[in-house]
């Protein structure tokens, strides 16, 4: 049997952790006017982790898709952890081709991250305020994926570690951060009275860059009052229904508030939001 050359690119290397990746595989006859070798490729990482396998076209050609994706093509189901991974890619041989096999090392960044801050009264203690901060980053073509990591590599999908806040340059308390989904994690402190301004900062993990919010001026605006229904009459399991928050001045006579609302389950962020209108109302659509 002939020997067969096999070569390996990627779209992106280096790429950011959780950036979707394709890797090419060419399997190509060492010999000048050779035919196109036939048969499968498969992929590793770390030399046991099975990432998939595709079968050569025509043209001796496969690629695969890193984290794994929808499209039809042959797709690891894997996201790659930081730093380097060496993938061994494995060509199967066929009646006229040899066997054979070429390693390469693909490097993973970590991803920069976007750090927000919101205030809201806690349900409690008592008169208590709850400062909600959200870390999170977006890769539009994989949240709605499954993603893992090969176990050699850090495990977490999601932001971890701690995040300071601070009232100006002055610390008021440190949280651990509370894994959620899509990417996105959330850090709660309860104080006892609500402060100046407030901001977040986060130092980052093994897969994620450190991240600051901006400093936001809590004293002076005046009180408001939050209502939330459901619309749409009865609900139906599994239909459409719209969520709409009122946000009214809590004096009347007072200016009707505008500007979005974020939407939470107990202290988690769904990253959902809605604008204002001019009656003060922020409408959710909530699907199928």
């Amino acid at each position: 049997q002939a020997a067969a050359t096999i070569t390996v690119t990627s779209s992106a290397n280096p790429a950011s952790f959780a950036e979707p990746v394709t890797f090419s595989v060419m399997v190509a006859a060492s010999a000048t006017g050779g035919a196109a070798p036939t048969g499968t490729v498969q992929a590793t990482v770390f030399g046991s982790e099975m990432l998939g396998s595709a079968t050569l076209d025509a043209n001796g050609h496969a690629s695969f898709g890193v984290p794994q994706s929808y499209s039809p093509t042959a797709s690891l189901p894997w996201g790659l952890a930081t730093g380097s991974n060496a993938i061994t890619v494995t060509y199967s041989g066929d009646l006229t081709y040899a066997q054979g096999q070429t390693t390469f090392n693909e490097v993973v960044n970590k991803v920069d991250t976007l750090t927000s801050v919101l205030v809201a009264p806690a349900a409690t203690p008592a008169k208590s305020f709850s400062i909600v901060a959200t870390v999170s980053f977006h890769e539009l073509l994989i949240t709605l994926t499954p993603f893992a990591i090969p176990s050699t590599g850090n495990v977490s999908p999601s932001p971890t570690g701690n995040v300071d806040f601070f009232d100006g340059a002055k610390l008021i308390g440190t949280a651990a951060l509370s894994q959620g989904i899509n990417f996105t994690s959330t850090a709660t402190l309860t104080t006892a009275a609500l402060p100046a301004s407030v901001s977040a900062v986060y130092y980052g993990d093994t897969n994620f860059n450190g991240s600051s919010s901006a400093s936001t001026a809590l004293s002076g605006g005046a009180p408001v009052r939050i209502y939330l229904v459901a619309g749409g009459g009865s609900l139906v399991y599994g239909a459409a229904f719209p969520l709409v928050a009122t946000v009214a001045p809590a004096i009347i006579g007072s200016v009707t508030p505008t500007g979005t609302l974020s939407f939470f389950d107990g202290s988690q962020n769904l990253g959902w939001t809605a604008t204002l209108d001019a009656a003060g109302r922020g409408t959710l659509p909530i699907p199928e």
